[in-house]
């Protein structure tokens, strides 16, 4: 299933979850670029959308948002840190793709540097946090991205752990986790 939400002055869900394809690529055909960046005030919608159609599915489903952007926020009356609470609260990995404009990489590259902006931190933190990838792409680079965040998503497990202390102490227990018969892979976890 899948949804698209569009976002630029305003949100506006262009298509509510579905699965139909064919409905899912009229509406990325639809998307334009322009005005400003509501980014914070799309993801906080589009995390709501799954955590109602999470309460009215019965099915178990991993939930996963893939978030297209240059990341700079311009416009959201929701904060950053609102959220990455309502992200770790709903537990949606969400993957980021910060679009890389050809003309900022030459000039980052003729400088001998790439700055780190807090756009970049902003998109590369949600990811972590939620148990994703963040990536910065070209454009041409697009269907890469895509593709590689696809077959993470087929390819992904899903590890449940229940404490023998069934206290509700607040406290922290220690886990970890190790794929014994391939040591080159590393799990990833939400914090």
């Amino acid at each position: 299933r899948g949804a698209v939400v569009a976002f630029a002055d305003s949100v506006s869900v262009l298509q509510p979850l579905t699965l139909d394809r064919a409905l899912l690529e009229r509406a990325i055909r639809a998307t334009t670029a322009q005005g400003s960046t509501s980014l914070h005030n799309a993801i906080y919608i589009a995390l709501k959308q799954f955590a109602k159609a999470a309460r009215s599915d019965s099915d178990v489903r991993r939930q996963a948002i893939v978030v297209l952007s240059d990341g700079a926020d311009t416009s959201s009356l929701v904060s950053f840190d609102d959220v990455l609470a309502l992200a770790r609260k709903t537990g949606v990995n969400i993957y980021t793709v910060a679009l890389q404009s050809r003309h900022a990489t030459l000039r980052a590259e003729y400088a001998g540097r790439r700055y780190f902006s807090e756009s970049d931190y902003s998109m590369k933190a949600l990811a972590r946090e939620t148990g994703a990838q963040s990536f910065f792409p070209e454009p041409d680079e697009l269907k890469g991205v895509y593709g590689a965040i696809a077959t993470e998503l087929a390819n992904q497990y899903s590890i449940g752990y229940v404490p023998a202390n069934m206290r509700a102490d607040g406290r922290f227990r220690r886990v970890i986790v190790q794929v014994v018969t391939k040591p080159e892979l590393r799990p990833r976890t939400r914090l």
